[in-house]
């Protein structure tokens, strides 16, 4: 399943989550960095237990280039380290946030053999701006029109 998300998006991020760090892998699958956290982010029981800590590591590891980032359709983050008992709904939410803040538009969340755990969707807060956005823009270029028939 990660294997088909990388073809069919050739210019999602694509990040392996581990318990102590995280690596950037590109989409012939090898590691292109990797990043050790400042502040350890997991527990015993949970791979993300420091949310603002995991936050500042993902950053760190993401190209820097500002534009690629902000214009990255999707973040494919491929959970390696994974409980016995699986995930739960509240830890797949974190980790979900978790690539909302690094600036793509969606994110997808798969376990260390590929299989996805989540589809790929845009958080309500984040559907909103986008309409606030192109609100904005509608007001200006009727502004605009406006004040250009004036003249």
């Amino acid at each position: 399943m990660l294997q088909q998300q990388l073809v069919k998006f050739p210019d999602a991020v694509w990040v392996q989550i581990y318990k102590d760090k995280m690596q950037l892998m590109d989409i012939d699958g090898t590691i292109t960095h990797t990043r050790l956290p400042d502040v350890p982010y997991d527990h015993p029981r949970s791979i993300i237990a420091d949310f603002d800590a995991a936050a500042v590591t993902l950053k760190q590891l993401l190209p820097s280039p500002v534009m690629k980032r902000l214009f990255s359709p999707i973040a494919l983050l491929q959970i390696m380290d994974l409980p016995e008992d699986g995930l739960t709904e509240v830890e797949k939410r974190a980790l979900l946030e978790l690539g909302y803040e690094s600036s793509v538009q969606n994110v997808i969340l798969f376990d260390h053999a590929g299989n996805a755990l989540t589809k790929a969707k845009l958080p309500p807060q984040h559907r909103m701006t986008i309409i606030k956005i192109l609100l904005v823009i509608i007001i200006m270029v009727v502004l605009a029109s406006t004040w250009f028939l004036t003249l």
